[in-house]
């Protein structure tokens, strides 16, 4: 059957090259992955990233089919998931929105990680110490040589005060030198890319209709119940990397769906820290964690909202229909008509509430006294009304915050 399927393929007639793309871009989360990178970096007006940025995922967990057909992975970055972008390859890819790319080596620190790369590739496989010893040391020799290829000379040329540390590498150096950095120590090459924007929207409009014409609903459950044994805190989950791994569902497309249909809400695609963090939207996703959701939003509809505490007529404080367990005092009493004198002022100069208050002059003395008439009176509300901070005071401010 496996035979018959790639016979089938290989031999179809090819009606719509548009799908046939939208087809490979979503074939696997890798793909999928670096353009929503992509997307994301043209939003945030970014054009230029260490390559590191697309490597930091396991992405050698991921069957990929056609990857031995590539030099490393970060090759297969580059010419699989990237390039097809590039008008240069128009004829087979009719989905672009990149005009071209760049690299640029950051040579401060590079030769150092090539060495440190080295001895943790030489622990790691002692059996082949020779061998390794010689890859590494032709690197080294090799980049040298890609210095004196495009004639960098650091010492010789000074930007914004400062020796600089990068030169750029024209296409025609990347086959013979760049694939092997890249796949090495791509946190010291720079890409730069220079994008279509006016196509970039088009592009991501034909990406997200393919993903919700084509859902994943039959790996909704699995991907429940794995979420169900993360943390989840004030509304968020935090999806790990390594969860690209898993043979249960594809958490990449999962996820970009479930933002689509607005279930969950996902900004960086890029993650950090070797996750990534959503804030859960839908009540279907809410209830996994939280039982009796729809009894709890309905009560929150139902409750009478009061937004700040209330000073009122015969001179005591409210706060949603309670009664005040506590008497004011003649001083808080004149300290609450100033708080409340304009009812939209959240606001007040401290030494105007002393002066309201205590009259006179401005001391250390009547300051000191204002802040413990305050530190009591917030007491009262905290134990009356839950309150834990009613009057923020300030040397020069105080403010109402409920």
């Amino acid at each position: 059957m496996a035979i018959l399927k790639l016979y089938e393929l290989a031999t179809r007639k090819v009606e719509d090259p548009i799908q046939e793309q939208l087809d490979i871009i979503n074939s696997t989360d890798v793909s999928l992955l670096i353009t929503l990178i992509l997307f994301q970096l043209i939003k945030e007006n970014r054009s230029t990233v260490y390559f590191d940025t697309f490597c930091q995922y396991p992405f050698e967990k991921i069957e990929i089919d056609d990857y031995h057909d590539y030099h490393n992975l970060s090759v297969y970055i580059y010419e699989r998931c990237i390039s097809d972008f590039l008008p240069t390859s128009l004829s087979e890819s009719p989905i672009t929105f990149l005009d071209n790319t760049k690299f640029t080596v950051d040579t401060e620190f590079i030769v150092s990680k090539i060495i440190e790369k080295a001895h943790k590739t030489l622990l790691e496989e002692r059996m082949f110490t020779e061998n390794i010893s010689s890859h590494y040391a032709d690197m080294i020799e090799k980049y040298f040589e890609l210095q004196k290829e495009c004639n960098f000379k650091r010492a010789s040329e000074i930007i914004n005060h400062r020796f600089n540390y990068k030169f750029e590498v024209g296409n025609e150096h990347y086959r013979s030198y760049i694939v092997d950095l890249l796949d090495v120590v791509p946190e010291c090459i720079e890409i730069n890319f220079i994008f279509k924007k006016d196509l970039a929207l088009d592009a991501e409009s034909k990406v997200n209709n393919y993903l919700i014409a084509n859902p994943p609903s039959e790996d909704l459950i699995e991907f429940q119940d794995y979420i169900l044994n993360l943390k989840f805190a004030n509304g968020r989950i935090k999806i790990p990397f390594e969860s690209m791994g898993n043979d249960r569902f594809r958490v990449v497309e999962m996820l970009r769906y479930l933002e689509l249909t607005h279930q969950i809400e996902i900004q960086d695609w890029i993650g950090k820290n070797s996750h990534w963090e959503i804030r859960l939207l839908s009540n279907e996703m809410l209830s996994l964690f939280i039982p009796n959701i729809d009894l709890l939003i309905q009560k929150k509809e139902s409750t009478p909202k009061t937004s700040m505490v209330c000073f009122t007529e015969d001179g005591n404080l409210e706060y949603e229909m309670k009664e005040p367990i506590f008497d004011l005092t003649p001083l808080q009493k004149v300290l609450c008509k100033k708080l409340y004198s304009e009812k939209e002022n959240y606001n007040f100069e401290t030494i105007d509430i002393e002066l309201a208050v205590y009259g006179g002059d401005n001391t250390k003395q009547s300051q000191e006294k204002l802040k413990k008439l305050i530190e009591r009176l917030n007491g009262k509300v905290r134990d009356a009304f839950g309150i834990k901070e009613w009057i923020h005071y300030g040397a020069n401010n105080l403010r109402r915050l409920v």
